[in-house]
């Protein structure tokens, strides 16, 4: 009897640590974080003096899912085997396979099961491995996937995408598809959207994101806690370059909370991470 007890005691508790791993408080880190492409150009900056600094930011902030821009296969591959936790999603922008730019999303496997992907070109052939778009000086990208949430068993679609630097049609242009794409994919499903969008929040792009009805949240504006660091994402390697320039974004649909939403400024030993500061925001599905 009292063996029996025991058994029904244990079984309870196993029963109550499950309930409670599995609930809908359990927020997801994401970060959105533009690498800085690899080039010999960068003198002390380069991607071989940063890559673990780069790995070190997934791993200290215990990111969940990350969309990051300016990767090119090298860098990704490099990432890969120092986060043996993460899986990781995307193509090269150029061919559709392992040439040019990556915009890939990164995904902790213990956290997140990923559903489907695909990859679609910012370009009026979306389709088009290679296509670049409008008055775009480059082709440009938009990596997605669906995933169920292992903490909380919900479904969600990630978006992680690159605007074009110089095509100011463009990059409002892009802003239209993405939303079509995500009508088109998650419909009335969670929607995370990270990305570098060379856009600030007073310019057409990022304005065509937020337009009501269909439009986006730009997730610092529902975080509960308010906002963590500066109003300047870019730096060029030089925080006095551009001051209150902030052209990384993370937008939300269908989530109605975020919470600890940030910019982190990392330096080491005044050496940079990145040209950009990643954004980093906890969402609640």
């Amino acid at each position: 009897m009292k063996k029996a007890g025991l058994i029904a005691m244990f079984l309870i508790t196993l029963f109550l640590i499950c309930a409670c791993a599995k609930g809908p408080d359990q927020p997801l880190r994401c970060m959105s974080f533009n690498i800085r492409y690899d080039t010999p150009d960068d003198g002390g900056n380069t991607w071989p003096l940063r890559q673990e600094m780069v790995a070190r930011t997934f791993s200290f902030h215990r990111v969940d899912v990350a969309g990051l821009q300016e990767a090119l296969n090298r860098q990704v591959l490099v990432l890969a085997g120092l986060l043996p936790e993460y899986d990781w999603i995307g193509v090269g922008r150029d061919d559709g396979r392992e040439e040019g730019e990556y915009v890939p999303i990164f995904y902790r496997r213990d956290r997140l099961r990923l559903i489907r992907q695909g990859t679609f070109w910012l370009s009026p052939s979306p389709d088009s491995a290679g296509s670049r778009g409008w008055d775009a000086a480059l082709p440009r990208i938009a990596t997605w996937a669906e995933f169920r949430d292992r903490a909380t068993g919900k479904d969600f679609f990630y978006f992680n995408t690159h605007f074009d630097h110089i095509g100011v049609r463009a990059r409002q242009e892009s802003s239209a598809l993405i939303l079509r794409k995500i009508s088109a994919l998650a419909g009335g499903r969670p929607v995370i959207l990270s990305g570098d969008f060379n856009s600030t929040r007073q310019e057409g792009a990022y304005l065509e994101l937020v337009r009501e009805p269909e439009g986006m949240k730009d997730s610092e504006m529902l975080s509960v806690n308010g906002h963590y660091g500066g109003s300047q994402s870019f730096t060029g390697f030089n925080d006095a370059l551009q001051p209150n320039y902030l052209i990384d974004f993370i937008f939300v649909k269908g989530i109605r909370r975020a919470a600890n939403h940030g910019l982190v400024a990392e330096r080491w030993d005044g050496r940079f991470v990145s040209d950009h500061y990643p954004v980093i925001v906890d969402i609640y599905l």
